[in-house]
């Protein structure tokens, strides 16, 4: 469930087995033994069940990410991805052109809107790192302008190919590929 980036660093991730919050993150799973199985009572529920969970219980709470939810689904057994959804309250900051603000694009687009990541798990604290901590003027267009250039053939978004984009291309580029 969590990769080991580093043996001081704790997996990121909390496995939510109820529906009901327990506002204490210690009665929340941070790993699996190797036997363990997963008991959730959001198996087999929607993308839009588990979206409404997280806006409801996340406030009020210091340990569940705000407007971030990750979901392990069966195609994560499959190929290692996460299906990572970002809530994006409002529209984003500015796009830029030459170190110059443009005005005619912000990103994201909208805001009260769900946009979705397929990524390979080990990459999910970079997109965490770069969507809370990143410079919103480079992250943004990029995760929400360029996205098109950072997914695969299998629709896996590459955090690799967004962080390229975002910290070594250059200013965001919308309408034109990474040069």
């Amino acid at each position: 469930m969590n990769h080991e980036y580093d043996k001081h660093v704790p997996g990121i991730f909390y496995l939510v087995e109820s529906k009901t919050n327990p506002r204490d993150c210690a009665k929340f799973k941070r790993q699996l033994n190797p036997n363990d199985t997963i008991e959730s009572a959001f198996i087999g529920a929607s993308d839009e069940d588990c979206q409404a969970w997280l806006l409801k219980e996340q406030d009020g709470v210091d340990f569940i990410e705000t407007d971030i939810l990750t979901i392990a689904d069966a195609r994560s057994a499959i190929d290692s991805t996460l299906l990572v959804k970002v809530y994006v309250r409002e529209p984003g900051a500015f796009g830029f052109y030459d170190g110059i603000v443009d005005e005619r694009q912000r990103f994201p687009e909208k805001g009260y809107t769900w946009y979705d990541f397929r990524i390979d798990y080990k990459a999910a604290w970079i997109l965490l790192s770069d969507l809370h901590f990143g410079p919103s003027s480079l992250v943004d267009p990029v995760y929400y302008g360029r996205k098109d250039e950072c997914v695969d053939q299998n629709g896996v978004f590459s955090v690799a190919r967004a962080d390229e984009l975002a910290y070594h291309s250059g200013p965001p580029v919308i309408g034109k590929t990474g040069e």
